[in-house]
């Protein structure tokens, strides 16, 4: 299944029910999926947020050069 529904999830493509092949499915399937996809936007929003904080960080000048 992950095989199958992940890549066209990723390309922005979503399978119709008429592509799955349900009889391939573990019980545990469904709810892992939804796992995963849970996981990927709490990361994605966090990166995002990440990146905008960076952003609005002031440069910091330094007056020597020193290795640390």
């Amino acid at each position: 299944m992950f095989e199958v529904i992940l890549p066209m999830l990723a390309r922005g493509e979503y399978p119709l029910l008429r592509d799955i092949d349900f009889d391939q499915f573990d019980q545990r399937d469904p709810a892992r999926l939804a796992g995963y996809m849970q996981d990927l936007g709490l990361r994605t929003h966090q990166l995002t947020c990440l990146n905008h904080n960076l952003c609005e960080l002031e440069p910091a000048w330094v007056n020597t050069r020193a290795f640390l």
